[in-house]
């Protein structure tokens, strides 16, 4: 009778940590598909804003080969050293670092997070 009464408490047990890690699985990999999402649309506004950046710096390059060869070298490097005074600053270095990917979020000691989470919740008082 007690082997019994053990036996379906070592099965509830089980049952309930199996409840655990698939709730946790569910949310973290929901939780990982809102980030990625999240992030490629923040990737996808930054590759449109340094395209825009590109077109204007080509179409710039164009401007100045065309003063290049309407007016004399000195007048040209004038209205260069102008131009660039004038645009410092609005071209932005591109940066796409590792950290912009939702991946790098989830990498590491990801049993020990799990395991933790399942202590705290089996515990909550400690």
């Amino acid at each position: 009778s007690s082997a019994k009464s053990l036996r379906a408490t070592i099965g509830d047990a089980f049952e309930r940590l199996h409840r655990f890690l698939r709730e946790r699985q569910k949310s973290m990999l929901e939780e990982l598909e809102m980030d990625t999402a999240r992030k490629l649309a923040d990737i996808e506004h930054k590759i449109q804003r340094y395209s825009q950046q590109l077109r204007d710096v080509k179409e710039g390059i164009q401007i100045l080969q065309e003063r290049l060869n309407e007016t004399g070298r000195h007048d040209f490097l004038e209205g260069v050293a102008v131009t660039s005074e004038r645009i410092k600053g609005k071209i932005h270095e591109t940066n796409l670092t590792y950290e912009d990917f939702p991946t790098s979020k989830y990498m590491g000691p990801l049993q020990y997070t799990i395991w933790k989470s399942l202590f705290q919740d089996i515990s909550p008082g400690m």
